[in-house]
């Protein structure tokens, strides 16, 4: 295993130590498959244990097996015979004793012994850096973890407590878990609510869609005949809740992963998790059945969401089938043009327009 340090550009610059001379400490460096997440970390069980945890382990199942993965637990320097990993050395200075860093759009240092978590962007040049962090506004009646702002002219970074606990893994094997999360998240939307006409959204999609005219105009078209609502409402939320991002602790269930709050459409909290699922398991159905299917697992889900949420008590006997597909145009607006999930979200709204296009009785 050969040092290198060429890597050490993905993390943010203010994290190193410059002036402790003897600060070294020695990592690895693992890439998933895909590259799009790369993880640096401490050569300890605890600390493979979480990357691998963290892993998209299909991939990893297929290639070498589930047993494998559990000898790589105790002796992490195994991981270098996993087939797509490319392992390094690397010795980094930093001013957080972290035992995990996970690099994507962001960098997140992670304290297994110190329970924090610091979330930071990147780079001086990245979007998330554009958007001020500021004080989040929480009701109390939300469970989340402790969360501090560092709001400096040095750097701006969130600090989260460390949850430990069982992350949520599947909305339809965990349902009721689920639905009890959302219903805990919906005191945030309540807080804060606003109403605005469908209208506005709709010119907000359409002034900054890269979606073809004629399919953009499809979407849209599909999504009046199915249903909508007069009003859609905006109010604090997540911007990120999805399985992954909801704990089980003690018998309580944590809401985690907070930097992507801020005042938006509540839809965006609605059916992230779904398209996050459908996106982990690549199974565009569970979307495109969800606006069809009216006996379909994940539309009956969404149902339920809806009896949870404050957002549409007043009128839920109205149906709002075309909801789902305004926030997929919403979302194409919110996430990076060229990752994967903007590609997948893509391929669904292709799936909506044939199955419509396919069956007279919608048009």
């Amino acid at each position: 295993m050969s040092n290198n340090n060429t890597n050490e550009f993905l993390l943010p610059q203010y994290i190193y130590d410059k002036n402790k001379q003897n600060s070294k400490e020695t990592y690895y460096h693992l890439y998933s498959r895909d590259s799009s997440h790369s993880y640096v970390f401490t050569p300890t069980q605890e600390s493979v244990s979480y990357v691998i945890k963290k892993i998209n382990k299909t991939d990893l199942i297929v290639n070498i097996g589930l047993k494998f993965i559990k000898i790589a637990y105790k002796n992490p320097k195994l991981l270098k015979l996993i087939p797509n990993i490319n392992l390094v050395e690397l010795s980094i200075k930093s001013k957080f004793k972290f035992d995990v860093a996970i690099l994507s759009h962001r960098c997140v240092l992670i304290s297994l012994h110190k329970k924090k978590v610091w979330k930071f962007p990147t780079n001086e040049n990245n979007n998330y850096t554009k958007k001020k962090l500021s004080d989040v506004n929480i009701p109390s009646k939300v469970n989340v973890p402790e969360i501090y702002v560092n709001n400096t002219n040095e750097s701006e970074y969130i600090v989260e407590e460390y949850i430990t606990g069982s992350v949520l893994n599947s909305i339809r094997k965990q349902k009721n878990l689920f639905l009890s999360a959302f219903e805990n998240l919906s005191h945030l939307h309540i807080d804060n609510l606003q109403k605005f006409e469908t209208t506005d959204l709709i010119t907000e999609i359409e002034s900054y869609n890269d979606l073809k005219p004629s399919d953009l105009q499809l979407c849209l078209m599909i999504a009046e005949n199915l249903g909508l609502p007069e009003y859609v409402y905006k109010s604090n939320i997540h911007g990120d809740f999805h399985t992954g991002n909801i704990i089980q602790s003690k018998n309580k269930l944590y809401i985690i992963d907070w930097e992507n709050y801020e005042f938006d459409y509540i839809i965006r909290d609605i059916y992230r998790a779904i398209l996050i699922e459908s996106y982990n398991t690549q199974n565009k159905g569970l979307f495109v059945n969800m606006v069809y299917g009216s006996k379909k697992e994940f539309y009956l889900i969404q149902e339920e969401i809806f009896n949870s949420s404050f957002e549409y008590t007043s009128n839920y006997e109205n149906r709002f089938e075309g909801l789902p597909i305004l926030y997929l145009l919403l979302e194409l607006n919110r996430i990076p043009k060229d990752s994967k999930l903007n590609r997948f979200i893509y391929e669904i709204l292709k799936d909506i327009q044939s199955e419509y296009l396919a069956d007279g009785s919608y048009i």
